[in-house]
């Protein structure tokens, strides 16, 4: 990492020095093009004049997001609650907002082969309800009440659950999230309902071939005989195979508080969001 950030560093320090370098002749570039305005016989020049230009504002725009890398790598903070739980803090002062994302350390490769693509299901069963918030209705509604935005992702290797919202919801966004993956009901009948949407979910990708054709590649690449060779999203033998109480034993093998990430970025009291 210390390696890779020198580096970094070194990069950024060249772009600098190039753009000093160039300073002089965008400066003299700007007065021709003011110069040649509105003369026909020096469009030609303007068009130079205008590729050498926009050139120059690349190797800026470079500059810029390096010099904002190096920023942003400093702002984040990594702390851990008490019962095990890292987090990743990141304080955007400039924003209203804030994006509460739970990052689970488990994906497809950790399922076993009748477990195949149990990951991804289970994502989807944490919005259907929990104790407190019976039905997908009761949770999507408080999220959108608040103006909030929700999603989740799987990979290979970890799951995601995130809500956006303004930054005064803050402390309702980590109670539903928490909610959700603490107290989910994974009830029959929503999990039989989820079963077919993930079937569904799994023959559209059969039907893009531009996707299809991802899950082939690593498939040869890491085989069928190991968990890195298959799909994500599982297959349609084994979906339909799986049951609620499998699914809930998934749970408590894999979502416990060290195996998770809590990351939070936005508009935030940095002293109260532990406690929080």
């Amino acid at each position: 990492y210390l390696w890779n950030g020198g580096i970094f560093v070194w990069q950024t320090s060249k772009i600098l020095e190039g753009f000093k370098q160039h300073m002089p002749q965008l400066a003299m570039g700007l007065k021709r093009i003011e110069g040649a305005l509105g003369t026909k016989s020096e469009v030609d020049v303007i068009n130079r004049e205008y590729e050498a230009f926009e050139k120059i504002s690349i190797d800026y725009a470079v500059m810029e997001k390096a010099k904002d890398a190096i920023v942003i790598e400093a702002d984040f903070i990594q702390s851990k609650t008490s019962n095990g739980i890292n987090v990743v803090t990141h304080s955007m002062e400039h924003v209203n907002s804030v994006a509460i994302n739970i990052i689970v350390k488990v994906g497809s490769r950790h399922e076993s082969e009748e477990e195949s693509g149990i990951s991804h299901f289970l994502e989807h069963m944490f919005f259907k309800g929990t104790k407190k918030r019976p039905t997908p209705m009761d949770v999507a509604t408080e999220i959108d009440a608040m103006g909030g935005i929700n999603n989740a992702f799987t990979s290979k290797e970890y799951t995601g659950y995130f809500i956006k919202a303004a930054a005064t919801h803050i402390e309702h966004i980590l109670e539903i999230i928490s909610d959700m993956l603490h107290n989910s009901l994974v009830k029959n009948e929503e999990f039989e309902r989820e079963r077919n949407v993930i079937l569904q979910e799994i023959h559209m990708r059969y039907d893009d071939p531009k996707a299809h054709v991802l899950d082939l590649i690593e498939e040869v690449v890491f085989g069928r005989d190991q968990p890195l060779g298959w799909d994500t999203a599982g297959y349609p033998k084994i979906i339909k195979a799986q049951t609620r109480t499998q699914m809930v034993d998934y749970i408590g093998e894999r979502y416990f508080p060290n195996n998770m990430v809590l990351v939070v970025a936005g508009a935030f009291d940095k002293k109260s969001i532990l406690a929080s």
